[in-house]
């Protein structure tokens, strides 16, 4: 039986990171919207993001992926932005179908940090960003997860460092009791 560790939070908010985190401590796939969607772009030599067809595209290269790597057991990474419980609840069904262990993992990172973040970013285009209005849609719309939702909220580094420690030690279950917390409304 694999896991699939859903992975939801703004735009950095440190969910890549938190990804490669997870890899080096467990063998993983990571399926990542934003480099499925930049293998894309290069293919096309442009800029996909006004079209709502490649980000349907990159939802069934992704779905597809998850699918397989379920079916042969893997342990899956999910590294999207998920702001809807609709996308995430489809995803723990997709985990069930598969017998997976589905588990929310929210990046919850201050919007004081994740504005700094991306105006660094600006300068620094360590990595593409659809701009502010895509970013400002997705925060209109968020939903944050519930405890229901089988959620695992990181805040911090120490967090992620406790996260991780319990991939080592222990089978990870939504009752991690540093980690699970009722989410707070932005």
């Amino acid at each position: 039986m694999g896991k699939l560790f859903i992975l939801c939070g703004l735009s950095f908010s440190g969910k890549t990171y938190l990804a490669q985190k997870i890899a080096e401590h467990l063998p993983v796939t990571i399926i990542s919207f934003d480099a499925i969607y930049e293998e894309l772009r290069q293919k096309v030599g442009g800029d996909l993001s006004s079209q709502s067809e490649a980000w349907d595209q990159v939802k069934q290269i992704a779905l597809s992926s998850l699918q397989k790597n379920l079916q042969e057991g893997k342990n899956v990474v999910w590294d999207s932005t998920n702001p809807l419980r609709k996308y995430r609840e489809e995803l723990v069904a997709i985990g069930d179908c598969f017998d997976a262990q589905s588990i929310v993992v929210y990046v919850n990172t201050p919007l004081d940090e994740i504005r700094k973040r991306r105006q660094e970013n600006k300068a620094t285009h360590r990595r593409s960003d659809r701009g502010s209005d895509d970013f400002e849609q997705k925060l209109r719309i968020w939903e944050n997860p519930l405890e229901g939702e089988r959620v695992i909220q990181i805040t911090s580094e120490s967090d992620i460092l406790t996260f991780i420690h319990t991939l080592d030690t222990h089978e990870v279950t939504n009752e991690i009791s540093l980690n699970t917390r009722r989410s707070k409304e932005r």
